[in-house]
């Protein structure tokens, strides 16, 4: 985890720590990419980038279903698109009623696709030939957004278990179908918009079949300024699949035996909405081969984002801290506590009165505490400082640019080339 107010050169250290780790071709790398610092410092043109727009793969959200527990996987991603937890109390109805008409139309059109394919096709279902039937983003938006109100309520009131669902938009009671059909229609055209929405033709994927065959790619997920804050539901949901699939049992080796390790890179951690499974990944990620590295601008801000307690949960989580310039006093207070306090023993002499004279007994020993870092000195840190803290003790030292760094360990690396 590494820690450091805007300027601090946080991209920069996270960039270094990354160009350490080994690259393989069966390895996973998730980079949540504010600015696109990272894709310019390892990217190829073979790498995965999803965006708004300039993605250079189109996300399927259909691909993300399991046909073995369809319906249980498109509630999960109806209810990280539209989560309840994140909205008033007066609201909750709307985001229900969002929640369950996104989950329908996706049953509706997988269910179609599935049927469509049985009639080529029969014993257990082959999830690659399946995505030949599967609609896009494209198809499914535009379906929906050329959908009258008694249209959509038909093609819902007809399946048995998505009656209730269909009661909500029924036209007999058209105020308030109406109502919710208005927020569905424009909470869904919020988030699937640019290259969520249209797939001009690009090459499908999905983030399951990336942490199952990554072929050597990294997965940049690239955050837009203008747009990020509308599409961050798709955001968090790319990234908590990402993290749900690295745990599964058939990711965890490759076909020699050997671990397929799995790294996540999440700078300006704040960005992305409350994830739901990141205190998972870092409480239980390194059974799995799992690495996470997360860049904060404060403490303060993933507290206000997750609640004290799963902020404190998931801070604890990473065993290794590099703490950058910090200005907000939660900053400090974290990274003093991770370094702890030194104790010094004092040693007085003990004498007492006799017959008019001090007299030596003894020495008292006490113990004073303090921390050996100061607020003041957080602050007021120069660019290119750092403090790193690991489970063994802290050091503070001078970091390298990122390219002084690749020049240094390139220069290491053939020196001991040349001796071997």
């Amino acid at each position: 985890m590494v820690v450091g107010a805007p300027g601090s050169d946080k991209t920069e250290l996270i960039k270094q720590v990354i160009y350490q780790f080994p690259q393989k071709r069966d390895y996973v790398w998730v980079i949540f990419d504010p600015k696109g610092d990272y894709y310019e410092a390892f990217g190829t043109e073979k790498d995965i980038t999803l965006s708004v727009n300039g993605s250079s793969y189109a996300w399927n959200i259909f691909w993300e279903i399991d046909p073995e527990r369809a319906t249980t996987d498109v509630i999960e991603i109806a209810k990280e698109i539209f989560p309840i937890e994140e909205r008033g109390g007066e609201d909750k109805f709307w985001v229900v009623t969002s929640q369950q008409l996104l989950s329908a139309f996706i049953l509706t059109f997988y269910r179609q696709a599935l049927e469509t394919y049985k009639r080529y096709f029969s014993g257990k279902i082959d999830r690659e030939r399946l995505k030949e039937f599967l609609p896009t983003n494209e198809d499914f938006m535009n379906f929906i957004n050329q959908l009258t109100i008694e249209q959509a309520y038909n093609l819902l009131v007809e399946q048995e278990d998505l009656k209730s669902v269909a009661e909500y938009i029924n036209p007999q009671a058209m105020k308030q179908a109406s109502g919710v059909w208005s927020n569905f229609y424009s909470r869904i055209n919020e988030i699937f918009i640019g290259d969520f929405y249209k797939t001009a033709g690009k090459r499908q994927m999905s983030i399951r079949d990336y942490i199952e065959n990554p072929q050597g790619r990294k997965l940049f997920i690239e955050y837009n300024v203008e747009t990020g804050e509308a599409v961050a539901p798709i955001f968090r949901l790319l990234v908590d699949r990402a993290i749900k699939y690295s745990f599964a049992r058939e990711n965890q080796y490759n076909k020699m035996g050997e671990p397929r390790k799995k790294y996540f890179v999440i700078d300006e951690f704040q960005l992305i909405p409350k994830l739901k499974r990141y205190q998972e990944l870092v409480n239980f990620g390194r059974s799995y081969y799992i690495t996470s590295i997360i860049g904060i601008q404060s403490i303060a801000q993933v507290i206000e984002k997750y609640g004290k307690d799963s902020a404190n949960a998931v801070v604890a989580g990473h065993a290794y801290l590099f703490a950058l310039r910090a200005y907000d006093s939660a900053s400090s207070n974290l990274i003093r506590s991770r370094i702890g306090k030194k104790q010094v023993w004092q040693k007085e002499p003990v004498h007492v009165q006799s017959k008019g004279k001090g007299v030596y007994i003894a020495d008292k020993y006490t113990a004073t505490e303090y921390f050996p870092v100061s607020e003041e000195h957080l602050r007021t840190m120069p660019v290119g400082q750092c403090i790193i803290v690991t489970p063994d003790g802290f050091r503070e030292v001078n970091l390298y640019t990122f390219q002084e760094g690749k020049r240094i360990i390139a220069e290491l690396l053939r020196r001991y080339k040349s001796y071997i």
